[in-house]
């Protein structure tokens, strides 16, 4: 016997919501969703497609960069990140699709100063207010950050480009008045407007040396 066409139309209804309910439930648990992503097709299926871009962080490891709507994140974070014009999505991930990293992935706002003043240092919250930097604070920031991980952490997006070497790479990240943590750089410069942050990184994914890193004008 065929079934009522309401009948169907029930059945697709309870199937969008346990989707809804499961989509929540995983967004809104004790850590963000991004945190959990341990392997390429888990980073895949969260952002939705391919990244932006990627470059190479350490052997077998690369860092790739997604720019993402506000409206995927959950609830707590969609309307600061909205006002900030989306998110971007920092993940590292093996190059060998099938291996598994361990760190997840981090959500960095794409804030204005004014906006969102200091969602680097702190992505997981939006909210928190700028501290002053000192020209001598800004370059201590920027050396603990010893990895190109770890730089792209702190300025919320991947290098631009990179150029590799027999023994290292050399880095490059392109910082405009809208980004967050261009604050470090000015206050490096004394000036305004698109800054470049270039670094030297060894290939072996370890801590780059002191003074590895200068700073100027785009």
């Amino acid at each position: 016997m065929r079934e009522p066409e309401n009948r169907w139309m029930f059945r697709g209804v309870t199937a969008a919501l346990c989707a809804t309910v499961a989509f929540v439930t995983w967004a809104a648990g004790s850590a963000p969703a991004e945190e959990t992503l341990t392997n390429a097709d888990e980073i895949a299926r969260f952002a939705g497609r391919e990244a932006d871009r990627c470059v190479y962080a350490a052997p077998n490891l690369e860092i790739c960069r997604w720019h993402m709507e506000a409206r995927m994140l959950d609830a707590d974070r969609s309307q600061e990140a909205a006002s900030a014009g989306g998110v971007h999505l920092i993940c590292e991930r093996p190059i060998d699709a099938g291996a598994e990293v361990g760190a997840g992935c981090v959500v960095h706002p794409i804030a204005a100063p004014d906006v969102l003043p200091a969602v680097a240092a702190a992505p997981t919250d939006l909210t928190l207010p700028a501290v002053p930097m000192t020209r001598t604070s800004s370059w201590e920031k920027i050396q603990e950050a010893g990895t190109v991980k770890s730089l792209s952490h702190l300025f919320g997006d991947i290098p631009n480009i990179c150029r590799t070497t027999l023994d290292a790479q050399t880095c490059q990240w392109w910082v405009g008045e809208e980004a967050p943590r261009h604050d470090l750089l000015t206050s490096i410069t004394g000036t305004g407007g698109t800054l470049v942050l270039r670094c030297v990184l060894p290939l072996d994914g370890s801590e780059r040396a002191s003074g590895s890193c200068v700073v100027f004008h785009n």
